[in-house]
């Protein structure tokens, strides 16, 4: 059996280090014999400094390199379940005996909660995947309730239920959505010493949740949602640089003129947008697409002013 120890010994015998310069003033020459021989483990507390010793100041990135140099399986459901997502989810939809369904198959009936979280987590994302408008199948409510229900019972979030939560957000009931998001968001705080790209990742998660806002329908929950994706964009001028993000920012901008019956707000946005096709080559088919969807919602919305800006005559 691959022990952490003998990982541990490998990465310091690769990196070019001695036994007493790793372990020296932390533990005895028998206690670091016996780790490095399996015969022993040591807590977290003992490890972080000996990893820290030979270069290494993650946990994670250790026991990433422990799982690969041994060829073990992912332990980490989090990356496993997020590199499936990323993977399948373009073309999820033609492989229905694929790796995304039979996780979903594996653990969607699992004891665990937290097993059966992810499953229906990926089930959610086969089911709404390349849709422009959500559309969900009502055979899986148990599955929408369930996941909605795990969130209701944790006040503390981890990682799991904070990058997840914009996204799946769109199963929920709009009570739930709204008892939810402040919850989400004094959580996602909590983290911002955690991700060197912190407002990025914020950004993504709000506006993930204001995308499945417009899906739902819920139009009159926007003004207010996108108060906080323009006071975070004011103090993190760094976020003008992620395309797709104004992209999908710009969308949901021209939503609320619409709710709002703003003309002119509304056609200074869409020519911003449009623009994006031309000045931007390489998000052009994402800018398309967006032009397409926003004109559609715009209309669903507001259809007297749509008319009154010509809409189909862009």
């Amino acid at each position: 059996m691959a022990t952490y120890g003998a990982t541990f010994k490998h990465l310091r015998i690769q990196r070019g280090f001695q036994i007493m310069e790793v372990y020296g003033g932390l533990l005895s020459r028998t206690t670091a014999y016996r780790f490095e021989s399996g015969e022993n483990q040591i807590s977290i507390e003992n490890l972080q400094p000996l990893l820290y010793n030979i270069g290494i100041f993650s946990v994670d990135e250790f026991l990433f390199l422990h799982n690969q140099r041994n060829q073990l399986p992912p332990q980490n459901l989090d990356l496993y379940v997020s590199k499936l997502m990323q993977q399948d989810s373009a073309d999820v939809l033609s492989k229905s005996d694929g790796t995304t369904m039979a996780f979903y198959q594996q653990y969607k009936d699992s004891s665990k909660k937290e097993e059966r979280f992810y499953a229906y987590l990926v089930h959610y994302n086969i089911l709404t995947s390349w849709q422009q408008e959500l559309s969900l199948p009502p055979e899986f409510n148990h599955e929408y309730q369930f996941m909605q229900n795990y969130l209701l019972q944790i006040e503390s979030w981890g990682l799991r239920e904070l990058e997840n939560f914009g996204f799946l957000s769109g199963c929920f009931d709009r009570e739930t959505r709204r008892l939810l998001l402040p919850r989400f968001k004094s959580n996602f705080l909590r983290y911002q010493d955690y991700f060197s790209d912190w407002a990025n990742h914020y950004m993504l998660n709000l506006v993930n949740y204001s995308m499945n806002t417009s899906h739902r329908q819920d139009f009159q929950d926007l003004p207010e949602e996108l108060v906080a994706i323009q006071e975070l964009m004011e103090n993190n001028p760094r976020l003008n640089w992620y395309t797709v993000h104004l992209i999908r920012y710009l969308h949901l901008q021209i939503l609320v003129a619409a709710v709002q019956g703003n003309k002119q707000e509304l056609v200074l946005k869409l020519e911003r947008l449009i623009a994006y096709q031309k000045a931007v080559p390489e998000v052009a088919n994402i800018a398309v697409f967006y032009v397409d969807h926003t004109q559609k919602k715009i209309k669903q919305i507001n259809a007297k002013l749509a008319t009154e800006i010509e809409l189909s005559d862009r």
